[in-house]
Parts: C-alpha cells; sequence; structure tokens
C-alpha cells in the first residue's frame, strides 16, 4: 500500500523523550523518517493576549 508503519519500539523511544523533556501541554506528533520533538502551536491572537482590550460584540 506504500503507508510507513511505525515499529513498537520507535514509539516508545518517543514516548521516552516526551516524559524525559518534562514539558507539559504539548504535542509530540510521531511520524516515520522524522526527528521527534514538540509541535510548535501559532501564537495567540494579539486581541487574545491582551487583556485590557474589549472583544467587540457579535451582531446579531
Amino acid at each position: 500500500m506504500g503507508v510507513a508503519v511505525l515499529s513498537p519500539e520507535r514509539v516508545a523511544e518517543v514516548a521516552e523523550l516526551v516524559l524525559a523533556s518534562g514539558g507539559t501541554g504539548q504535542a509530540w506528533p510521531v511520524v516515520p523518517h522524522g526527528e521527534p520533538g514538540a509541535f510548535a502551536f501559532p501564537g495567540i491572537p494579539s486581541i487574545m493576549s491582551d487583556p485590557n482590550r474589549q472583544i467587540p460584540e457579535a451582531a446579531s
């Protein structure tokens, strides 16, 4: 079928890396032929990061 399958050993290896990283709230994609690492989520939009900014009301 041409689909790469991960070995259980590879998944366990990455799980050990995740546990050793000590981080929380992260997603670690495990993909064939790729280096493991925490997924870099995009930043929070500026309207959400400024607690003093008023969010406009939605039109009904």
